[in-house]
């Protein structure tokens, strides 16, 4: 039954432990394959529905909570999306976390894209050192594995960040080393572009003309390949130019052209040619540019094309109204031109605090979500091991339970077999007496008799001897036997660590039991003797040490008493054994009761 329970003791450890992490596992596999079927429908999506993809995306409602691989997938996918509808970039730290998944698991040009969607972001947070570092990286990668293509972007990137600085000249070598890519990978729209953002950088630095060449440039690679829209920003780009030139019929034929080609999406060259109209004091022409700019800004599909044109529009007005002398409604268009400013400016920096404190609020969500992960992964890691644990100390306790037992079961062995050894020893040991004996007879007839005893009384000393031999082995025997117990070892381990009369009784009743059924099997004599003469528990207990040998000062560290009180229990037994006056202590006069 003990080993039954046992057996059923530890299944049920190794059952709990594996149902526990099983848990554990299935919960964890089953937000990972809901977050996977998102990431996929929206991988199908990306190219041809790119606003249902994104909606998928941004259902997930925390990004730190996926796995390495699905938050990179997640981040690739974002950025690829904010390239086609100028939404925003993942954070920072999610991106980098990105960065590290692609950097062992992904392939080149995954770890170039990711490094230049990173940019980005630090570019965002404002972070710029980390930003050209990481561009930086992002270029070799994309050199090395000679991808010009996304070198070129990665260029024209560097470029925006150096015009935000207002560093032109760096911003248009950036911006003329990404035309250059662009042209070995054979993307001439983006070649073209390149060269517009290169020549708006020399015309704020270098020289306008050289400018107006970069800006002619483009327009000669964009017409055949691109659209209106393309063709018109470009031209647009030409005609502010001109205008900075004060070559203004170039430029007036420019925003023309542009309106003409590129309607409706054309309100800043609506603005810019009723500026050129006010320089030239064509204040009714400017009016007019000014109210059919009025009338597309009021069109709902097109509000949000550009927030500064409104701005604009007021601030060509109050030119207007000053050029005709009109200061007082002048100064009203003024003051609507600062009043919205100002208000632009507020919300613009209203919303950069918003995005800024969203920004710090999903950073510290993402910690704290980190830091619960870890906590949650640091019980779960701990009751594995708490139960492993449990487990390896229930098994190492039945391997020394099971050692003991055989232990055990080998001194029972071993005392059974010393035990009949002595019931046969025994049993000679009558015969020898009985044959004495009745040699003892045939002698005393014998010399009754008269007749020669030599050779009885040579075969009764012989036998005589025989007899003292076996009763020596028998008492060797029992000496083994009992210094061979565990209760005798015991007794002389703890007599020998403590100083007499320190301490309370060192044995129980369970250990003066041990001692009585000891001296029962091994010296029936002395128990029945000592049995038998009326002793007290104290003066049977001094009695029963007495039978070991020990002196006053074990059998006072084991009675927990002063040796002087050994002394009078001792004193006491001698009266009741009818010792008092005799020359022999009580083990030598209990140990002649065996012979």
């Amino acid at each position: 039954m003990k080993t039954k329970a046992r057996y059923m003791y530890r299944f049920l450890v190794y059952a709990i432990t594996f149902i526990f992490f099983l848990t554990g596992l299935f919960s964890c596999q089953k937000k990972a394959s809901i977050a996977t079927y998102q990431l996929t429908q929206a991988h199908k999506l990306l190219y041809t529905h790119p606003e249902q993809a994104y909606l998928l995306l941004d259902s997930i409602e925390y990004p730190e909570n996926l796995n390495a691989q699905q938050n990179a997938r997640w981040c690739m996918m974002m950025g690829q999306i904010a390239d086609t509808l100028h939404t925003d970039l993942p954070y920072s730290h999610q991106l980098e976390r990105a960065v590290h998944y692609y950097q062992h698991k992904g392939s080149a040009n995954e770890q170039a894209r990711i490094l230049l969607y990173l940019g980005r972001a630090y570019v965002e947070d404002g972070n710029y050192e980390d930003a050209m570092h990481t561009y930086l990286k992002a270029q070799d990668i994309a050199l090395k594995i000679k991808d010009f293509n996304l070198a070129g972007y990665i260029n024209s990137y560097m470029g925006d960040m150096y015009e935000f600085k207002a560093m032109y000249p760096k911003a248009k070598d950036k911006y003329l080393q990404a035309a250059d890519f662009f042209k070995f990978a054979k993307n001439q729209r983006s070649q073209a572009f390149a060269l517009r953002d290169a020549g708006r950088q020399a015309a704020f630095s270098d020289s306008l003309n050289i400018g107006l060449h970069y800006m002619q440039e483009a327009e000669k690679l964009i017409r055949p390949i691109g659209n209106l829209s393309d063709i018109g920003s470009i031209i647009n780009g030409i005609g502010n130019i001109f205008q900075m030139k004060g070559e203004y019929a170039k430029a007036k034929n420019c925003f023309k052209q542009t309106i003409k080609e590129n309607y409706p999406y054309c309100l800043p060259d609506f603005l810019a040619l009723s500026h050129i109209y006010i320089q030239e004091n064509q204040l009714d022409s400017a009016r007019l540019c000014l109210h059919a700019a009025e009338q597309l800004n009021n069109n709902t599909k097109l509000t949000n094309l550009n927030e500064d044109i409104p701005i604009g529009m007021l601030q060509a007005r109050a030119l207007i109204e000053e050029k005709k002398h009109n200061y007082k409604q002048a100064l009203t268009y003024l003051k609507e031109y600062i009043e919205l400013s100002d208000s632009i400016m507020f919300l613009r920096s209203q919303n950069e605090v918003i995005t800024a404190e969203k920004k710090y609020n999903q950073s510290k969500l993402s910690a704290e979500n980190k830091r619960l992960k870890l906590i949650k992964h640091r019980y779960f890691t701990g009751g594995i091991l708490l139960l492993l644990f449990a487990s390896l100390m229930t098994i190492i306790y039945q391997l020394r339970l099971n050692k003991k037992n055989k232990k055990i079961n080998h001194q029972e062995l071993e005392l059974q077999n010393k035990n009949a050894k002595l019931n046969m020893l025994a049993k000679d040991l009558a015969l020898n007496k009985a044959e004495l004996q009745n040699l003892s007879l045939k002698i005393a007839e014998q010399q009754r008799l008269n007749i020669d005893n030599v050779l009885l009384e040579t075969q009764y000393v012989e036998k005589q001897q025989e007899t003292k031999n076996l009763n020596l082995q028998i008492q060797q025997q029992r000496l083994q036997l009992f210094q061979e117990a565990n209760i005798t070892k015991r007794l002389y381990r703890l007599s020998e660590k403590i100083v007499a009369g320190k301490q309370k009784p060192l044995l129980g009743n369970k250990d003066w039991a041990a001692i009585e059924t000891l001296i029962r099997s091994i010296y029936p004599p002395i128990y029945e003797f000592l049995q038998n003469n009326n002793l007290t528990d104290k003066e049977q207990q001094c009695a029963y040490l007495s039978v070991f040998g020990f002196d006053t000062n074990r059998e006072a560290v084991l009675l927990g008493v002063q040796v002087d009180s050994v002394n009078k229990y001792r004193s006491r037994v001698r009266q009741k054994l009818q010792l008092t006056g005799q020359k022999i202590n009580i083990h030598d006069f209990l140990h002649s009761l065996l012979d």
